[in-house]
Order: C-alpha cells, then structure tokens, then sequence
C-alpha cells in the first residue's frame, strides 16, 4: 500500500473587531495527489467561536463553517500561535499524525 505525501493546510482568519467570529480562508493543497502532481482545494465561510469541549469546559474552539453550509472544520485553540484539527465530537484524533497548525505572523 502506497503513502500520500500528506496535506498542507492553509488557514487565514479574518476577525471582526470586538468579536470573537469572523470569515476564514482555508486552502488544502493535497501533495502528489492525481499522478505525482498537487491538487488544491479552498474553502471560505464564516468561523465561529465556541467554548468548552468534553473534559474541558474553558477551552476553544474555532468553528469554520463553509458558505455553502456543507462543510463543518473544528479547530481546538492549543495557545496564541497553535491550533489543532478535532473532529465533529471535538476530540483529537487518536492517530500519531500531527494534526496541529502553527501560526506565521505577516
């Protein structure tokens, strides 16, 4: 059985001022995907702000929600600069890939 390369994620967030919602960006590049060569997909929509996971009632989580409606992503707010990839029950996956995001200042 033949390993992907994997997926490079590209998230901006757009926030409005005073809030914790706003629109997102996220632009998932699948590397080698059809016959060697890469393929992109990108998502815009709104990101909403949740609080509290199971096991963790103060913890955050950005929800990215497609404007189309058909694409729910949650991420968990790990600190300033990380976030993670959590799946619809909010919970980590129980796999050794590393699902985490780590932010690039501009």
């Amino acid at each position: 059985m033949r390993r992907l390369p994997g997926i490079r994620y590209d998230l901006t967030i757009r926030s409005r001022e005073h809030s914790g919602d706003g629109t997102f960006s996220l632009s998932q590049t699948y590397l080698e995907a059809e016959d060697g060569k890469d393929v992109t997909f990108v998502t815009t929509g709104k990101r909403m702000t949740l609080r509290g996971i199971p096991g963790d009632e103060n913890a955050t989580v950005w929800q990215l929600i497609s404007d189309n409606g058909d694409e729910t992503t949650n991420f968990l707010c790990e600190n300033d600069s990380t976030i993670t990839l959590i799946g619809d029950d909010f919970k980590k996956a129980e796999s050794g890939l590393n699902y985490s995001l780590k932010r690039i200042k501009q």
